[in-house]
C-alpha cells in the first residue's frame, strides 16, 4: 500500500512535468520517504533486492519498492493486468496502456464541439490532418514510435456515416520501456599489440 501511494504521487508528478502525457513510468523513481523498515526480529537489517522483487512481485504485475542505485525506488512498470500467463505487448508496460487511454480520451475531449455540426468531406480531411499532426508531435517527443490517423471509409462504415457516425482510427506503436540493460564483458588479448608496439619499434 505504501509503495502504491508513492507510485501514484510520483506518476502525477511525471504527468505534470510532461504536459499530462503518460509516457514516463513511475517505476525506478525515488521513494525517499521509505525508511526504517521493520520486517520482524529474525529479519533485522534484511532488504529484498530487486532480483527477488522481480521474481516474486514484478513478474505478476505487482508494483513494489526496491533498494536500487543507493536509494529506495518504486519498482515495477507492468500494468496490473500483466502476469506470466497473460502478458502481451500492451500490458507489458503501464505506459503502453496509459498512452492508449490518453489518445482516446484526448480525442473525445477535443472533438466534443464537432458533434451535431455539418461534416463535409473537407471537414473530415481537416480532422484527419489535425490528428496526424498531433500524433506526429507525440512521435517527435518519443511518446510514440509510430502513429497514423485515418477515417474508416469502408463500405460498411459508409452506412454508419449516413446516420452521422464517423469512425477514426489511430494506428500507433508506443515507445517501449527499457526493462533491463545487460552487458557481457569479454577479455581479449588484442590490446597487447598496442601495448608492445613502443617496445618493439612498431613491429
Amino acid at each position: 500500500y505504501h509503495a502504491s501511494v508513492i507510485r501514484a504521487a510520483n506518476f502525477l508528478s511525471l504527468l505534470a512535468e510532461n504536459d499530462g502525457i503518460p509516457y514516463y513510468t513511475a517505476s525506478n523513481t525515488a521513494a525517499g520517504i521509505i525508511a526504517n523498515l521493520w520486517l520482524g526480529a529474525s529479519n533485522t537489517g534484511r532488504v529484498y533486492d530487486d532480483s527477488i522483487i522481480n521474481e516474486k512481485l514484478n513478474k505478476n504485475g505487482i508494483c513494489s519498492a526496491a533498494y536500487v542505485g543507493g536509494r529506495w525506488a518504486i519498482w515495477g512498470a507492468h500494468a496490473a493486468s500483466y502476469d506470466q500467463e497473460d502478458g502481451d505487448s500492451v500490458n507489458v508496460s503501464e505506459t503502453n496502456m496509459m498512452m492508449l487511454y490518453y489518445l482516446s480520451n484526448d480525442f473525445q475531449d477535443r472533438r466534443t464541439f464537432d458533434v451535431d455540426k455539418p461534416m463535409s468531406a473537407n471537414d473530415i480531411q481537416s480532422i484527419v490532418a489535425e490528428e496526424q499532426t498531433r500524433l506526429d508531435a507525440l512521435v517527435k517527443i518519443n511518446a510514440l514510435t509510430y502513429a497514423e490517423a485515418l477515417l474508416d471509409a469502408s463500405e460498411a462504415a459508409r452506412s454508419d456515416m449516413y446516420n452521422g457516425d464517423f469512425l477514426f482510427y489511430f494506428n500507433v506503436t508506443t515507445t517501449p520501456l527499457a526493462k533491463s540493460l545487460s552487458v557481457l564483458v569479454n577479455w581479449v588479448d588484442d590490446g597487447y599489440a598496442t601495448y608492445f608496439a613502443p617496445l618493439t619499434g612498431g613491429d
